[in-house]
């Protein structure tokens, strides 16, 4: 009996160093403290900035687990995530600087810029199991939908069926949409198809120069992990459709005139800087449009090609978009209130720079035939009332998720928060821009039969072009 009481002591003794400890919520809470374990964070996705700003305060405990060169413990951050205006909008930033997809295969997957990794487990691998705890995926996965085909005509149920069970990253971050100003039902409609987990119409990559040399042939290449653009149409033949821009020699260099413009048109909203030094620069963004195409009709009227990137140089994305632009032969439209740098018009780029389309004009002169769009109350809600017409004729064909999602929370009195939207805009806008009629030429002769009546009968004469 002594010696088994003995053991007993010794055991509680060995085990007496394990504790567990809380705190309140705020940012500092554990400023300071150098924890030797597990930091476990629950439910971050449904903190609102006004109780807590979780990036703030991952930035303090991320020094209690990771100091001097050496971790000390980990950290833990589970959540379901709630809409934006509820929290989500916090953790989606903390989510973004923890994608590890990010990091070169040859460092360590963790040094993102958070310090975290992502892991995400679909809702329908985490509610049925069969004895082996092997996830019953079928099972769950109809029930669930047979829930979301319940709310079909309820758009506000149907965002919290899909918050509380999300199947894929894209279903984590979504906007009840209060703000939007478009026909939602729509949009909501087509979020759900290129939601679905099987949707697989998009391509994520980037376009690049062959052999490096600037304004030579623009070629695609797949990226699915970092590449900045997402695309829904790349020709089938591209050694013959994609590249239409005539090359001429001017005084000071070559000189790219796009030659495709009755088939795509362009909208680039630059980078900006913001005012507020807690808000980010804001991103560069530019969208392709195909305009009304007899042959591909699934994707005619609507964007089919999307650009974001975030360069320390403003004018470098110009540049990258404008190799994208070279593939699909088309000019696009900015927005010109910080300027179009003079740089496009020196590599020889000026005719990809569209003018203001004249259907937007406000005045009965031409003072406003100028390169670019103006961002002003006026312009801006012009833009707005033609994407709602368009969302209303169209909008069951739009296919690029960030597109759709963007129209869903724009906020007209946040506009340069939603830097794909005013791409959008843009090259809607430029999509009505009247096109001159193309030239035909035909011969004569090649319509008419020729006849020679110098005999007393009359001979067919053989036709010469």
């Amino acid at each position: 009996m002594v010696k088994y009481h003995c053991l007993i002591s010794y055991s509680k003794r060995k085990l007496s160093r394990s504790t567990i400890n809380y705190k309140n919520a705020q940012e500092k809470a554990y400023d300071g403290q150098t924890i030797n374990g597990v930091l476990i964070r629950d439910e971050e996705g449904k903190t609102k900035k006004s109780v807590c700003d979780v990036w703030e305060r991952h930035m303090v405990t991320k020094d209690c687990v990771f100091r001097d060169g050496k971790i000390f413990g980990k950290i833990y951050s589970t959540t379901t995530v709630e809409k934006l205006e509820s929290g989500g909008e916090q953790f989606k930033i903390l989510w973004d600087a923890s994608n590890q997809r990010k990091v070169p295969l040859d460092d360590n997957p963790a040094n993102t810029i958070s310090g975290l990794i992502r892991v995400f487990f679909p809702s329908y691998q985490t509610e049925y199991f069969d004895k082996y705890g092997m996830p019953l995926v079928e099972k769950a996965r109809k029930r669930q939908q047979g829930e979301r085909d319940k709310y079909a005509n309820d758009p506000s149920a149907l965002l919290q069926e899909i918050l509380q069970f999300p199947w894929n990253e894209r279903e984590l971050f979504r906007s009840a949409g209060d703000s939007c100003q478009y026909d939602l039902s729509i949009l909501r409609a087509r979020e759900m198809v290129v939601n679905d987990p099987d949707f697989n119409a998009v391509r994520r990559g980037d376009f690049y120069w062959e052999g490096g040399i600037f304004g030579g042939k623009a070629l695609w290449k797949d990226n699915y992990e970092n590449g900045k653009w997402v695309v829904a149409h790349i020709f089938d033949d591209p050694k013959t459709q994609s590249n239409k821009v005539l090359r001429k020699q001017g005084l000071n260099g070559p000189i790219f005139e796009p030659l495709n413009e009755d088939a795509f048109c362009g909208g680039f909203d630059p980078t900006k800087t913001a005012s507020d030094p807690k808000k980010r620069r804001s991103m560069a963004a530019g969208t392709v449009f195909m305009k009304d195409n007899f042959w591909i009709p699934e994707l005619s009227n609507t964007w089919i090609a999307l650009f974001v990137d975030q360069p320390l140089d403003p004018e470098a994305a110009y540049l990258e978009f404008l190799i994208g632009l070279f593939y699909y032969g088309c000019p696009f439209l900015p927005e010109d209130n910080l300027g179009i740098p003079i740089k496009i018009k020196e590599m020889g780029c000026g005719d990809f720079v569209m003018n203001r389309p004249r259907n937007t004009f406000t005045t009965n002169n031409l003072s406003q035939d100028t390169p670019g769009m103006p961002s002003n109350a006026t312009t801006n809600d012009m833009m707005v009332k033609r994407k709602q017409t368009h969302i209303v004729k169209h909008g069951h064909k739009m296919i690029i998720p960030k597109i759709i999602s963007d129209s869903i929370e724009f906020d007209p009195q946040q506009r340069t928060k939603y830097d794909v939207e005013v791409a959008s805009q843009l090259s809607l806008i430029a999509s009505e821009r009247p096109m001159p009629a193309p030239k035909i030429e035909a011969h004569v002769t090649s319509l008419f039969q020729m006849y020679d009546h110098s005999g007393s009968r009359s001979s067919i004469l053989n036709n010469k072009n």
